[in-house]
């Protein structure tokens, strides 16, 4: 059975379905993606904040000893 051969609005509707099915689609992996970078900044942001506030603690430390 071609396309070509059923009603137009048969067509729509299997455009529309299509469309629709796409739409899901691309959602569902931007919203992944969106979750991924999410945890990606969050261990950026965290590990190497602790990385600072640590070195910063042991210069202090060091500069308390003289």
């Amino acid at each position: 059975m071609k396309i070509k051969n059923l009603s137009i609005g048969n067509q729509l509707i299997i455009g529309f379905a299509i469309m629709l099915a796409f739409v899901i689609v691309l959602g569902i992996v931007s919203n992944h993606q969106a979750n991924k970078i999410h945890l990606q900044t969050e261990d950026i942001y965290h590990h190497p904040l602790q990385l600072r506030r640590t070195i910063s603690n042991i210069k202090i430390d060091i500069l308390n000893m003289r």
